[in-house]
């Protein structure tokens, strides 16, 4: 079956974010993301999984422990296991974004 947003659910994970999950299982899980214009997430980290964000529309503010960069349509970043972030939409429009995990993120956050 073809997996849209359509068809799947969304989950909402702060104000104006949503996530949907198109695969998930124990050692991976795939989620397209959307973040409402000035919106960010809280600073978190993982202690097993690690993680790929990778920008589809919108720009981000993203940090990665004392590091901070400016990520555009098509950029990514790899986050390692352990490592403290977070993602914040600092611009006026939406902010759509790849994540991949692996191992899923369930129940993994420090």
């Amino acid at each position: 079956m073809v997996k849209n947003l359509r068809n799947l659910r969304a989950k909402k994970w702060a104000p104006g974010c949503f996530a949907w999950e198109y695969f998930s299982r124990r050692e991976l899980s795939v989620k397209l993301e959307k973040m409402a214009p000035n919106s960010k997430s809280e600073t978190h980290a993982h202690k097993v999984s690690t993680q790929v964000f990778f920008i589809i529309k919108g720009e981000a503010r993203f940090h990665l422990g004392d590091e901070e960069c400016a990520l555009k349509p098509f950029d990514g970043i790899n986050v390692p296991s352990s490592q403290k972030h977070w993602i914040e939409n600092t611009s006026d429009e939406e902010l759509v974004f790849l994540l991949v995990s692996s191992p899923r993120t369930e129940d993994d956050v420090s």
